[in-house]
């Protein structure tokens, strides 16, 4: 199936009544139960979409200033209970931002704690380094500041009601800065009801919703439509139906959470209008609605990983939706550069859910193996993945990966330790920064190093009656 793309969203105009561009759109919000990260909240995290300066322009556009919240006060009215408000709000900062092609996905999740990009089954890329259209970053990242008293409740406000909603934009009162992991604590979701919310840096509401018992009044999309409650619980909302974003009937309690990839093949279909200019804005903020979410790709490649376990590689990989798919080739290289194919996995043909699969390379060579999956089509078409890499360590060493840390350094050893290792960071002047153990069995030990600051670090492993050493850089 050669993939020439009949336009959907298609572009018959240039601006209509409603739209109000460039703009962002929330996409997915999610909360991943089992975990507390900071502010007592759990592992949430917001998905937004980036919306271009104007229907047929691919244009990047300038985010800087734009707000992210929860209730603010407009969800339910100033004067009820105020269910889910939380003192203060995000915004995007004034550098990092204002380059950004209409299209992309920003992830910003809650970390702090244990609670790094791997439990969200996601790499951190701030800046999309890798050019795949997707920003990830945990809420901690300079890139996100955060006014902590405004919209406001309680003491804050002077004490009891009336409460404010106001973001005090340009008053003086609001003073933003990078706090820490903790900046959640002001978009922090209340399980049993609130919202979630973008606003221009005006302050004026954009898109955004309501779930749960948050229900009474809502406030208005430039479109003039009124928000909504998008469902009865915050584990998981996505934006997956071909219609209006602004409507209530394109989004859903999907519980499928896939942060930093299209949610479904309707919502591929709409992002990847976006990106290559066919979208109508009209159709998905103004007074519109979407007809044809034809699908793009054959596949919607949810994630592919791959970890060491003792000599051998596992890969695992999953789709959120197939068409016309007969397999994929797994193929490894130890050079990035020529490759082989070393297994073949059948798919599902056409299927419109979640899919996971999984595939074992037991013959990997000892060093650095690339790994790609071929996606085929029952026609012969196929189509490239991403590369990852796994390494096999040589016999007795130590490895640890990444050699340049962002948030996450992972020690790694050629067998199963069969002693207590004691695993040290210290930094250049010789002081103990971080101490962990790997127990009896382990193959390796991720630590999160987040919370260093930028610089050289020595890590000593304590084994067998010697110390291993190796260096590191935290970026």
């Amino acid at each position: 199936m050669k993939r020439i793309f009949t336009p959907l969203l298609v572009c018959c105009s240039l601006w209509s009544w409603g739209q109000d561009l460039p703009g962002l759109i929330v996409n997915e919000v999610g909360n991943l139960t089992g975990t507390t990260c900071c502010a007592g909240a759990g592992r949430e995290f917001f998905e937004l979409l980036v919306l271009g300066p104007a229907s047929g322009s691919t244009a990047n556009v300038d985010l800087s200033g734009w707000i992210i919240d929860d209730n603010n006060g407009e969800f339910e009215g100033l004067g009820l209970s105020q269910t889910g408000h939380a003192n203060g709000h995000l915004r995007f900062a004034s550098t990092g931002w204002t380059s950004v092609p209409p299209g992309s996905l920003i992830v910003i999740y809650n970390d702090g704690g244990s609670c790094t990009s791997s439990i969200y089954s996601v790499t951190d890329d701030p800046t999309d380094s890798n050019g795949d259209g997707v920003y990830i970053l945990p809420v901690s990242n300079a890139l996100i500041e955060e006014c902590p008293n405004y919209p406001c409740n309680g003491s804050v406000c002077g004490g009891g009601a009336p409460l404010s909603s106001s973001y005090e934009v340009g008053t003086g009162n609001c003073t933003y800065s990078n706090a820490g992991s903790c900046q959640w604590a002001s978009v922090s979701l209340r399980n049993g009801g609130d919202a979630v919310q973008v606003r221009k840096p005006d302050a004026t509401f954009y898109h955004g919703y309501s779930f749960g018992d948050v229900n009474t009044v809502f406030p208005t999309f430039p479109n003039g439509n009124s928000s909504f409650n998008a469902g009865a619980s915050i584990d998981d909302i996505e934006y997956d139906a071909c219609e209006n974003a602004t409507t209530s009937a394109a989004h859903s309690e999907a519980m499928l959470f896939t942060p930093g990839a299209a949610n479904n093949s309707d919502n591929n279909a709409i992002i990847e209008a976006i990106k290559n200019g066919t979208a109508d804005y009209n159709q998905i903020i103004g007074t519109g609605s979407p007809t044809n979410c034809t699908q793009i790709l054959p596949v919607d490649l949810v994630y592919f990983n791959g970890k060491r376990v003792g000599e051998q590689v596992w890969l695992e990989w999953a789709t959120a939706w197939e068409e016309d798919n007969e397999g994929f080739a797994i193929e490894r290289s130890q050079d990035g550069t020529d490759f082989e194919e070393i297994a073949f996995v059948r798919g599902a043909g056409t299927y419109d859910d979640f899919l996971a699969y999984s595939c074992k390379d037991v013959t990997a060579p000892t060093g650095v193996n690339y790994y790609r999956l071929k996606q085929i089509d029952f026609d012969g078409d196929f189509e490239y993945s991403a590369l990852l890499t796994v390494a096999i360590p040589q016999k007795g060493e130590m490895r640890i990966l990444p050699s340049l840390v962002q948030s996450d350094l992972t020690v790694e050893f050629e067998k199963a330790v069969e002693e207590t290792v004691t695993i040290q960071v210290l930094n250049l002047l010789g002081q103990l920064v971080a101490q962990e153990q790997m127990t009896p069995g382990a193959y390796d030990l991720t630590l999160a190093m987040d919370y260093l600051s930028p610089g050289q670090y020595v890590l000593q492993a304590a084994y067998r009656g010697k110390v291993i050493t190796q260096t590191f850089v935290k970026q």
